[in-house]
């Protein structure tokens, strides 16, 4: 739609029908109906008629003129040939008339996957391109994930999930664009954000109670938090072990657990989740000494 006007385009019918001697008569007019009726029917008892019966073949297209701008107007068109008038196309297009320069439509691109932690560049587009007022409010709506977004369009990741980011037209807040973006969770098993076990050999007393700690060591994770419990699972690999190993990493042996002068190899397993995942196994071994 344009200011008070609109411009109709449409596809020329592929079957005209047969004549009697089997010839097909070609179209010879088209006749446009259009009002506030929202039917067909009522269009063509009611509405406005205009005759297109120019060119060859016959234009499939015309502009009405001297529309109300805001009213929304419904427009079908009907073909004409030897055999008389087709019916009229059903249902009908409708458009609403706005002033030039008056915003219509908003549309977001970015990218649909977005890694936790990460920063993305999303762009809004304000049609038409003569917009008066082109400005664009930005924000983000949390479902199973959340970000941030500023008022350049730049999104930052903050929780693994989905969220919606929503482009609003400043000229008119009922036109707005909306994409729904997920959040995908870091990958610590590889560069850049490598997170490493360094399951460090120990010697025990096998008389009493010793405890050991692993320890975790991290790679560029920057800022990002990597929670004990929250982030991540630590366990032990071997099932049989005598002992268990918390979140912490901590490791308590019971006195009298081994036979001094054995030693013995352990796996410690990290799961990754929430916001973080691993596409490598993430594990280390430690021997413990026993004297």
């Amino acid at each position: 739609a344009g200011d008070a006007q609109e411009e109709l385009s449409w596809t020329a019918p592929t079957n005209t029908g047969t004549s009697a001697d089997g010839t097909t008569p070609p179209i010879s007019k088209y006749t446009v109906y259009w009002g506030t009726d929202s039917t067909a029917a009522d269009l063509k008892t009611n509405g406005t008629a205009v005759t297109v019966n120019t060119g060859t073949p016959i234009n499939t297209s015309v502009t009405i003129d001297s529309l109300t701008n805001g009213t929304i107007y419904y427009f079908t068109v009907t073909a004409w040939n030897a055999h008389g008038e087709s019916s009229p196309v059903d249902p009908p297009e409708s458009a609403t008339p706005v002033p030039a320069g008056t915003v219509t439509g908003v549309s977001i691109t970015g990218a649909d996957t977005v890694i936790y932690g990460d920063t993305s560049q999303f762009t809004a587009t304000v049609t038409p391109t003569d917009a008066f007022n082109k400005d664009i409010t930005w924000s983000v709506t949390g479902g199973t994930g959340t970000a941030t977004i500023d008022q350049t369009g730049e999104l930052t990741a903050t929780k693994a999930g989905t969220v919606t980011v929503k482009a609003t037209s400043d000229a008119d807040s009922t036109i707005f664009a909306e994409k729904t973006v997920t959040i995908s969770p870091r990958d610590v098993s590889v560069d850049p954000t490598r997170v490493h076990i360094y399951a460090l050999n120990a010697t025990i007393s096998a008389a009493s109670d010793s405890t050991y700690t692993m320890t975790l060591g991290t790679q560029k994770l920057g800022s990002l938090p990597f929670v004990a419990g929250t982030d991540y699972d630590l366990s032990l690999k071997e099932t049989h072990a005598p002992f268990t190993i918390t979140n912490a990493g901590t490791i308590t042996i019971p006195a009298n657990t081994f036979t001094a002068g054995t030693t013995h190899v352990y796996t410690v397993v990290l799961t990754p989740k929430g916001n973080y995942t691993a596409s490598a196994a993430m594990t280390d071994q430690f021997a413990l000494t026993v004297n």
